[in-house]
């Protein structure tokens, strides 16, 4: 059967199969006594740095320490204002140390102002414990250095049971 136009049901609505649109389901529409096992949830983290101003020396920053397994999802960079000519800042993402980007974000004079560059992970996975810096670099070749630097890092953590 198809319904083309809106339905009421004075009683129960019952489907063998019931595909929801992505999206309809919020917080409020689930009971609180649902008994959901926690493994079929997530929980996404943005964790974020900013310097207000222009960069100084090369710096090792703590950004966040992981309190559970978890994923990385998505790390990216921009300037307020970009650096001009030579002058460029390269941000790393380092777990223990290392990087898990295959490569630092270069933020330069190719870059564009008020624009995020994605970095791409080599190794997203982590694990409790590990601890996340990241690594500005900046190259100073006489002309304006970049303005306004933030720097995101979005992480996935699977839910766990009780």
């Amino acid at each position: 059967m198809r319904v083309d136009e809106d339905a009421y049901f004075a009683g129960v609505l019952r489907a063998y199969t019931l595909v929801p649109s992505a999206a309809c389901i919020h917080d409020s529409h689930v009971a609180e006594d649902a008994e959901i096992d926690a493994e079929k949830t997530r929980h996404r983290h943005t964790i974020k740095y900013a310097d207000v101003g222009s960069p100084g020396d090369a710096a090792a920053i703590p950004l966040h320490c992981v309190p559970q397994a978890a994923t990385a999802f998505k790390f990216r960079a921009g300037f307020i204002t970009v650096p001009t000519t030579a002058d460029s800042v390269e941000i790393d993402l380092l777990k223990g140390g290392a990087t898990i980007l295959t490569g630092p974000i270069v933020l330069d004079d190719n870059s564009v102002s008020r624009v995020m560059q994605e970095g791409v992970f080599d190794d997203a996975d982590l694990s409790a414990g590990d601890w996340l810096d990241l690594s500005i670099d900046y190259t100073n070749s006489g002309g304006a250095n970049g303005v306004g630097l933030l720097v995101e890092l979005v992480i996935d953590e699977p839910g766990e049971a009780a």
